[in-house]
């Protein structure tokens, strides 16, 4: 009886704990599944803020991160929220979530810095590339994108420096080499530029870019010697360039050089024999050599092909004001000018144009055009000595005594010769 009893109270005493291990062990249960639910949700957020950037939506896809940092904490999402927010050119914003992380991730770093380039704040991309390259001063990319953010700002002295010394550590680098000669280049650091890039191009001579760039150089600085010497380096590599040809050309015939000029139109011409802009090239070139009639046939084939060229017209008008005999399909043409010049309220041309103009209507005899045309550059460049002397000469020669006298009057009364150019 006994024993029984005690098998009872034993039984007894089990379902007890079980029941206790049940009310002990639900609250637990619960806090699981309430967790599972929060990384749920976090889960759900990322995957719908992921979704809306992939779509473009930026502004709401930061908005589903958000939510999701407010539930839980996690660098990784600050990035990805940070990415989103440069996208959104929302740079101030992007900067502050990810905070130290830029310097601890490189291509933060790199998105922080490529949005604010991307949005012309140089100066932001600067402070914190500086600040990357306090923190990693051997960080060699850092510092190469703070160098080329310095000079895109035009801090040139500064980038000049940084590139020197890169190159120094990266001798054998090209690309880093022509990035310096590049600064110098913008700096106006000519001298050094030359100097540099003549190196360089001992190493790399057909590095035609670069060849390029030190013939525009030498033309800006009109070193016309080393120009053509340069443009005669780029024809051994490339001896069939029109363009270079053409620049040999017009180099040679500014240098004075107008038979060596003459050789390389000629030369153009057999390969290019209906090309305008060859015969442009060789008309000018005649002008600036006096040989007007020789100019006016490649001129005219130029004209043909872009009747309005200013130039042209200019060039045009300038040999037909010098040469002995004006044909008659020139003098309509001449006289056609006349008229649409004189049309016009704007000046469209220099005071060369018109001074050429007004010999031509002159040598046609066509007197009255010509002292109309001087009279409207007049207007123009009134303290024009030479123009106002060539509209005395000119209403003398109509004639006109009074008028002419009026015009000798005030040259004589001038206290100070023109400024303007004759």
């Amino acid at each position: 009886m006994r024993a029984k009893g005690n098998h009872a109270l034993w039984i007894t005493a089990l379902v007890v704990l079980a029941l206790l291990n049940v009310c002990v062990a639900t609250p637990r249960v619960d806090a699981a599944v309430r967790a599972q639910d929060e990384v749920s949700r976090v889960e759900i957020l990322l995957r719908a803020a992921r979704n809306q950037a992939n779509a473009g939506n930026y502004s709401k896809a930061a908005q589903y991160y958000v939510e999701a940092l407010q539930v839980k904490d996690s660098p990784a999402v600050h990035k990805e929220l940070a990415g989103v927010l440069i996208k959104d050119k929302r740079l101030a914003e992007a900067e502050e979530h990810l905070g130290d992380l830029i310097h601890e991730d490189e291509q933060a770093a790199r998105w922080l810095v490529g949005g604010y380039m991307s949005a012309d704040d140089l100066v932001s991309a600067r402070r914190i590339l500086e600040a990357l390259v306090k923190r990693r001063p051997e960080h060699f990319g850092y510092r190469l994108e703070l160098a080329r953010v310095l000079s895109w700002s035009e801090h040139y002295a500064e980038a000049v420096e940084m590139y020197l010394k890169m190159t120094r550590e990266k001798p054998e680098d090209e690309e880093l080499f022509l990035g310096y000669l590049e600064v110098l280049f913008w700096a106006h650091r000519y001298k050094e530029y030359l100097a540099e890039s003549s190196k360089y191009l001992k190493g790399q001579p057909e590095d035609l870019q670069v060849r390029g760039r030190r013939l525009d150089l030498l033309l800006a600085i009109s070193d016309f010697r080393m120009a053509v010497q340069e443009c005669r380096q780029i024809l051994e590599l490339n001896p069939e360039s029109k363009t270079v040809r053409l620049r040999l050309g017009q180099i040679l015939s500014w240098d004075g050089k107008y038979g060596e000029s003459e050789e390389v139109y000629q030369g153009l011409l057999k390969d290019y024999p209906k090309d305008p802009v060859v015969a442009r090239g060789l008309g000018e070139m005649r002008v600036w050599a006096r040989e007007y009639e020789g100019a006016i046939g490649p001129l005219k084939v130029a004209l043909k092909a872009n009747p309005k060229d200013p130039q042209v017209r200019r060039l045009l008008v300038m040999s037909l004001s010098e040469v002995k005999t004006i044909a008659e399909e020139d003098q309509k043409w001449l006289r056609e000018l006349t008229a649409e010049v004189l049309s016009q309220e704007k000046f469209t041309r220099d005071i060369a144009f018109y001074r050429a103009l007004a010999r031509a209507m002159q040598r046609l005899d066509e007197l009255d055009h010509s002292i109309k045309l001087l009279r409207k550059a007049l207007d123009k460049w009134p303290r024009s000595r030479a123009l106002r002397l060539q509209l005395a000469d000119t209403l003398s020669a109509a004639e006109r005594f009074a008028e002419a006298e009026k015009e000798y009057d005030i040259l004589l009364e001038a206290q100070e010769p023109g400024k303007e150019t004759p």
